[in-house]
């Protein structure tokens, strides 16, 4: 864990957090591997993007799984009081995300109720997970709900991709397999455009990764109950 950590030098301990108001990224690693999490992923923005900013500042974005159990929580973080924190709760497989809850951080307020309130719903994740594992989509299914996450995850037209060959680059053995290729084919990029000759580039920087794994994983959800696959029961914020 601590090697990892080390290449994100935004994730480094901040001792003054208590001061500048703001999320102490390694203790909130710390506290999480107690509760049976390990750090799995970790990246933050590259200096020319924060060019103004210390790289012990910058926008990052670390993700920790259960040990044994499909579910992961994701912090998008920045020791820059000024940009928003968000905690979420999904799956982490084959080095993927999805996000099925997400909550705000007020930097003002402890984070330790937000991630009580995501780990209350963690057997919920997983109820929901065992439902779209089982549900073995049609290739007309699989191009309907990409075609919803298009729509939901590109709002300007002309940067969507092709439904079709989004499809391509998927698994469609089940539900769960299908969003997760959606997710890493958004993040490999390469991907045909709708409009234009230009393909769609990948996704690489925290924030977009966190917005797409939600935008996908939530989306999903949405869908599942939409096709009476999913019980209206479970509830998304």
């Amino acid at each position: 864990m601590s090697s990892l950590l080390n290449a994100i030098p935004a994730a480094t301990r901040v001792p003054d957090y208590i001061e500048r108001r703001v999320l102490d990224t390694s203790q909130f690693v710390g506290s999480m591997r107690c509760r049976g999490f390990r750090l799995v992923y970790g990246t933050q923005v590259t200096p020319h993007i924060d060019a103004q900013m210390p790289a012990g500042d910058a926008q990052h974005l670390v993700i920790l799984e259960r040990i044994g159990y499909p579910t992961a929580l994701a912090l998008l973080n920045s020791h820059d009081k000024n940009r928003r924190a968000r905690l979420g709760m999904g799956l982490w497989h084959d080095n993927h995300l999805l996000l099925l809850y997400k909550r705000p951080i007020q930097r003002w307020k402890p984070w330790a109720p937000v991630a009580e309130a995501l780990l209350d719903v963690e057997d919920t994740v997983i109820d929901i997970l065992e439902v779209l594992n089982n549900w073995r989509p049609t290739s007309d299914t699989a191009l309907e709900l990409i075609e919803h996450v298009i729509h939901e995850g590109y709002k300007k037209r002309s940067h969507r991709p092709q439904a079709q060959a989004t499809l391509d680059r998927c698994d469609t053995l089940n539900m769960s397999r299908l969003a997760l290729g959606i997710m890493k084919a958004m993040q490999s990029g390469n991907i045909t455009p709708v409009r234009g000759a230009r393909n769609i580039k990948g996704l690489s920087t925290p924030e977009t990764i966190f917005n797409a794994a939600y935008t996908v994983g939530h989306t999903t959800a949405l869908f599942a109950q939409l096709k009476g696959k999913l019980s209206r029961r479970f509830e998304f914020g």
